[in-house]
């Protein structure tokens, strides 16, 4: 989770004494420079981004917001015809 408040504080309800670890993919030798620059903050845009799996986290976590997203083609169906459209 990114958060640009210093004082946030982000509590996942998960079980104790629980871990979410999964040991990570091997980088290619020909990325390897290029994850070093990004990782320590110095050098240029590369292009690449380090990215996280949540996937083995979701496991565990307690209680999670189920909720599934809505199909955009039915969205489009309630829409049809609408000249104003407002989100809350």
């Amino acid at each position: 989770l990114f958060c640009t408040i210093p004082e946030s504080v982000v509590c996942l309800d998960t079980p104790k004494n629980a871990t979410a670890y999964r040991p990570p993919y091997p980088i290619p030798i020909a990325l390897q420079e290029i994850m070093d620059k990004q990782t320590n903050g110095k050098g240029e845009t590369t292009g690449y981004r380090v990215c996280h799996d949540p996937r083995m986290l979701n496991l565990l976590l307690k209680s999670i917001d189920r909720m599934p997203l809505p199909v955009i083609g039915e969205l489009f169906e309630h829409l049809n015809g609408a000249v104003v459209i407002m989100v809350e």
